[in-house]
């Protein structure tokens, strides 16, 4: 990158800064620049660092994958710690969670058991509040939405805490500040005081403005209390130079008028029948491997398949899946987690069949909980206590899962993880067993498909090493699947990926496929049918996510004014 007048400018001033500038316009590489210039040009002593704060790890991952093409990267990157602001904040409350009462060493309460705990209350309930602070006080226990508020909290009641961390990150880089909650953003002005900010905003990628703590105003007030000097790069595009993908993105956005073509942008349509579904995707992935391929003579590493909505996602993995067209997507993290609970218990020596069907039990009933389906909890229960008096059961449901345990305790197992758990989840979704606990089990599958099962695998190689057997494999789960909530690596994006377009938020892709239908993943949002900001905005991140090539795949008759200019192929 030839750095002209602003960037030198942003390298060298000593204020606080914001950096307004699109997708692909070069924030983090100016970003990065001005970290290694600072780290240089105020010799950091030892212990100090600068701190980059990004939402996601897949955000994360792309910053330290940039940082690491500099020459400057080798030498200075004990120097840079580039954290989400979960895993931030987080280390605060570990390190000083016991200035605000907590009487144990902090431990997390991932997604799947919050879900449960909360058995279908509403997040703000009082009882429920009133729980979560006593799980902190009592057990150290905390849930990730509370990362923020307690980290905040040691900020506010001691100076010199802050002073000790704003010391050792004397300039703390913000990355998609718009998008920062009203906790984060006061955390933020904490370390105004005396670290030096350096924030990066995109207000046309602020499509998290539905949560109730980020403000479309943020922006606006970020100039007014951090008084910051401003930097613009909206014109520059490093992502897709060779294309015209961002000036369709941008003239949808802006409501201008949508040429008939551009260059590395294609619309064509579909009908709404299965079969037709099926060949518009596959026309829509051939073409993008034969574009691409003949435009730079290799085939695309990473390809995404986009929709508006997560009916969407599910359809069109769906029919990836019967066309036999190997994908990644993102799935229900919570059911799945409690699936895999299943398996592992499973996997687990049985001692004696009726604790250990009681323990399975219990776990299905943590799977409804999540769900928030109280009468299917309480049938649960019944059953339950049922087992436990040797009662006979109405229906299939525990006679299915019984005969799974007699299998199981028969089965030598091999020493091999992977090999051992695909076992028990064939032994499971067996067509014979009952249809519900078959849809339950399925839900596992996704963990080792999404790449989630590697630190699971290694745990449970080690118990085998130690003991010959899966002792406490739901604890081996339970460990690798918070260590994967807050782990400082990310899956690749390679291959084909299907998400929703906030999912896509922070990442890049050779290719992208928008996939429009008007009864799964339409181009109109509810409540905004005139007006279209959110959309057009959602479309604006999802477009500049490609790097080489964007198709639209419209269903025929779908009436998208916006766009209905594009030639159609």
């Amino acid at each position: 990158m030839d750095l002209d007048e602003n960037r030198r400018k942003i390298i060298r001033s000593n204020s606080n800064i914001l950096v307004i500038g699109g997708p692909g316009s070069g924030k983090t590489t100016i970003a990065l620049l001005k970290c290694f210039d600072f780290i240089k040009e105020k010799k950091l002593n030892r212990g100090q660092q600068v701190l980059f704060l990004s939402f996601s790890r897949n955000a994360k991952a792309r910053v330290i994958e940039s940082a690491s093409s500099f020459e400057e990267y080798v030498e200075l990157k004990n120097k840079i710690v580039v954290q989400t602001f979960h895993g931030f904040f987080l280390d605060i409350v570990k390190d000083y969670g016991y200035l605000l009462g907590a009487r144990k060493k902090i431990s997390i309460i991932p997604p799947h058991d919050e879900a449960i705990l909360r058995r279908g209350r509403e997040e703000n309930s009082p009882d429920w509040l009133s729980e979560l602070e006593n799980n902190f006080v009592e057990e150290g226990k905390i849930v990730f939405d509370l990362f923020a508020p307690k980290a905040l909290s040691v900020l506010k009641r001691s100076r010199r805490i802050l002073k000790l961390l704003s010391n050792r990150f004397p300039l703390v880089i913000v990355d998609e500040a718009q998008d920062t909650g009203s906790t984060q953003w006061e955390i933020v002005q904490c370390f105004s005081k005396y670290s030096q900010l350096l924030l990066l905003a995109d207000l046309k990628q602020q499509i998290y403005d539905y949560r109730p703590d980020v403000s479309i105003e943020r922006i606006n007030e970020i100039r007014e209390v951090l008084r910051p000097v401003e930097y613009n790069l909206e014109g520059d595009n490093f992502r897709s130079p060779n294309t015209e993908i961002l000036q369709f993105a941008l003239d949808m956005y802006e409501r201008k008028d949508i040429k008939r073509t551009y260059n590395g942008v294609e619309i064509f349509g579909y009908r709404n029948q299965l079969g037709y579904k099926q060949r518009a995707l596959k026309r829509a992935l051939g073409q993008t491997f034969k574009t691409i391929k003949e435009a730079t003579g290799e085939s695309p590493k990473s390809v995404a398949i986009l929709c508006t909505r997560n009916k969407g996602v599910k359809s069109v993995s769906k029919i990836l899946n019967e066309a036999g067209i190997s994908h990644k997507y993102q799935f229900d993290e919570i059911a799945t987690n409690i699936s895999s609970r299943l398996v592992a218990c499973l996997l687990e020596p049985v001692m004696d069949e009726q604790q250990h069907l009681i323990f399975c039990l219990f776990i299905v009933r943590e799977f409804y909980s999540s769900k928030g389906k109280s009468k299917d909890v309480d049938k649960v229960d019944r059953w339950i206590n049922d087992v436990k008096e040797g009662k006979r059961i109405r229906g299939t449901f525990v006679s299915s899962l019984s005969r799974v345990i007699s299998q199981i305790k028969l089965v030598r197992f091999s020493g091999n993880p992977a090999k051992d758990w695909r076992n028990i989840q064939s032994i499971l979704v067996d067509s014979n067993n009952n249809n519900e606990l078959i849809r339950i089990a399925k839900y596992s599958e996704n963990l080792v498909a999404f790449n989630r099962g590697k630190k699971i695998m290694e745990g449970l190689t080690r118990a085998w090493d130690q003991m010959r057997g899966y002792i406490d494999a739901r604890g081996v789960l339970q460990n690798a699947l918070i260590e994967t909530q807050i782990s400082n690596t990310t899956p690749k994006e390679n291959g084909i990926n299907v998400m929703n377009m906030h999912q896509s938020k922070g990442k890049e892709f050779d290719s992208v496929i928008i996939y429009q239908n008007d009864y799964e993943c339409s181009f109109e949002l509810r409540d905004e049918r005139n007006n279209q900001e959110k959309i057009r905005k959602l479309l604006f991140v999802g477009s500049t996510r490609a790097k080489q090539h964007l198709q639209i795949v419209i269903q025929f008759g779908a009436n998208i004014s916006m766009i209905q200019n594009l030639k159609t192929a």
